[in-house]
């Protein structure tokens, strides 16, 4: 006889009762949404909160004071509308997101393997016109998969992540608020490059700023959490976070002129801001950041990496974008450069540039890029960043795998779990609705503080701009007065030059007047050799003396020669005696004596 079949029942209860001899353990159910499509129905310019509808966090499994092993089940609470129409995020024209698995399984007795029952779920997006379905299956779990949520939803206890968050980030006080986004500035924070004249100026134009309103009323509530999430974690505002401060900036749609940031710009901050690569580094986010822009817009222009640390990777990445300034180099290239050198000198390849590389695979240049950034004039002033670049950070850090298996877990895990430890343990808890009283509490506080946080990005801005103006004069009259200095140093010697040359030539001016003085000396001597001659007795030989024979160079001795005569010789030669005849008795003598 046949056995008649049996249908699995269904359960939403987590494996992790599975092989415990019939007990049951604390169960958590993570209650998955869709990357995009629950916080997309809600747009910026909503007119109802969507707490419920945006933030389906998870059952922490927290306990109420009795036993923190108490099993909660979380379903995932659709979009509701409240009785109004959802306005469609900006961004709901993008690629379809993924959708929700509804998970099922079927225990065969007591056996150690778990049998893979599927059940294909489907999801409906309207876009306005016809809806579309996507199916996706849930695999059966092997043993030691349900070994792993067994231990996971054993060591991951609310109670012990909110213990652990409020001792690194404790929760800040009214005044502490007030320091970090204060309502005036005080008298330290004037100096040369800002003063009270331009904070009254700069509040003024923000009282008077058509946006301002619209600016700082978040309707839905993906702002508002992040906003308390950072001013927490790093007691910045997230719009700081995204400034010229760290090179960059918002991209809205070119329509939000306000550039009032959306919904799913909020979510991806929200869901990436705590990843543990980062490890609460906001340098380490905002690189990543600057590198997704840089991929995205093809820019080949030289980066400005300020490292977020002294890790060798990022040092040696600096030594290379500065040896290879101006060759525009796509910035892959720059990395594997980066790689090999590491490889080369047997250092670990750090899992940052792990995630880089897989961020390299994920970005897609998009057609709204109608040209690179290179062909732009000028040095970088901020890299523009939009929902794909937060996107493209997401699906790199959920794709980083070691020989296959995933190196984390999923980024949604990490925000539902940290940031969603903070929410009420009571009749809040199941609907993810986050812990509302810390500050800024209540709706007007939140606005005034969100005003705060964008007048005080704006005066860095204007200070930061004041001061590369100041900074330009200052160099403008450093160079002025470099070339003054050079004009003096080089007047200073054609003036010595001019001095020299004039002493020069008034010596030369006494010297031809010494010359002056000798030829007339040598005129007048001639003269007097000419009248000598003049006067000698006639036959008497006489000697011809040239006056080009006397030397010009002599002194007024009289003692220099002419023609080798001295001054003061007779100028008619001494006439020789012609030798005595001798008489014929002395050579007698002398004969007869040699004979003798």
């Amino acid at each position: 006889m046949a056995r008649p079949s049996r249908k699995p029942r269904k359960r939403l209860a987590s494996r992790a009762e599975e092989h415990q001899g019939g007990k049951k353990k604390a169960r958590i159910t993570e209650v998955a949404y869709s990357d995009d499509s629950d916080y997309r129905q809600s747009s910026d310019d909503s007119d109802f909160d969507t707490d419920s509808d945006l933030e389906s966090l998870v059952d922490l499994g927290v306990s109420n004071g009795k036993s923190a092993k108490t099993s909660a089940t979380a379903k995932r609470k659709t979009p509701a509308t409240k009785g109004r129409t959802a306005q469609e995020d900006p961004e709901d024209t993008e690629e379809n997101d993924d959708m929700e698995l509804d998970r099922e399984e079927t225990s065969k007795g007591k056996s150690a393997k778990t049998s893979a029952t599927t059940k294909k779920t489907s999801a409906k997006k309207k876009n306005g016109k016809t809806a579309k379905e996507e199916e996706r299956v849930c695999e059966g779990k092997s043993p030691a998969w349900v070994n792993f949520e067994t231990m996971f939803f054993g060591v991951v206890n609310g109670q012990e992540i909110l213990r652990a968050f409020n001792h690194r980030f404790p929760r800040l006080k009214a005044e502490e608020l007030d320091d970090l986004l204060p309502e005036n500035i005080s008298d330290e924070a004037y100096d040369e490059d800002w003063t009270a004249e331009d904070e009254a100026s700069l509040k003024s134009k923000w009282q008077k700023n058509p946006q301002r309103t619209k600016l700082i009323d978040y309707k839905d509530s993906t702002l508002p959490k992040l906003f308390r999430a950072t001013l927490r974690i790093f007691h910045i505002a997230p719009f700081e976070i995204v400034s010229a401060k760290y090179f960059l900036g918002y991209e809205g749609k070119s329509a939000n002129k306000s550039q009032k940031w959306t919904t799913t710009f909020s979510q991806y901050m929200y869901e990436l801001v705590v990843h543990p690569l980062w490890n609460f580094d906001i340098n380490l986010f905002r690189t990543a950041m600057q590198y997704a822009v840089i991929l995205r817009t093809r820019d080949t222009r030289t980066w400005k990496l300020v490292p977020p640390n002294n890790d060798v990777f990022f040092q040696v990445f600096k030594q290379v974008i500065a040896e290879s300034k101006g060759q525009d180099r796509p910035i892959m290239e720059h990395h594997a450069e980066v790689r090999e050198c590491l490889k080369s000198r047997a250092v670990t390849i750090p899992p940052y540039s792990e995630f880089l590389r897989c961020l390299e695979d994920t970005v897609v240049v998009h057609e709204d890029v109608d040209s690179d950034a290179s062909n732009e004039q000028g040095p970088v002033l901020a890299y523009k960043v939009n929902n794909h670049d937060l996107k493209h950070i997401k699906q790199a850090l959920d794709s980083m795998a070691n020989i296959g298996m995933p190196y984390f877990l999923s980024t949604e895990v990490y925000s539902r779990y940290i940031l969603g430890s903070r929410q009420d343990v009571g009749k809040g808890a199941h609907k993810g609705e986050e812990n509302k009283d810390e500050p800024p509490v209540g709706e007007s506080k939140l606005k005034e503080y969100i005003g705060r946080a964008l007048l005080s990005l704006r005066r860095g801005e204007a200070k930061e701009a004041k001061r590369r103006k100041r900074l330009r004069q200052e160099s403008q009259d450093e160079t002025v007065q470099a070339e003054s200095s050079a004009l003096a140093e080089t007047q200073a010697q054609l003036n010595a030059e001019k001095e020299s040359t004039n002493k020069l030539r008034i010596k030369l001016k006494g010297r031809d007047t010494r010359l002056k003085e000798k030829d007339t000396k040598i005129a007048r001597l001639e003269k007097e050799l000419e009248d000598l001659r003049n006067q000698a007795p006639p036959g008497a030989p006489q000697s011809r003396v040239d006056s080009s024979d006397i030397s010009s160079s002599g002194t007024d001795s009289e003692e220099k020669s002419v023609s080798g005569r001295k001054m003061g010789q007779p100028l008619i030669p001494e006439v020789k005696r012609e030798p005595s005849i001798k008489s014929e008795s002395e050579d007698t003598e002398t004969v007869f004596g040699s004979l003798a």
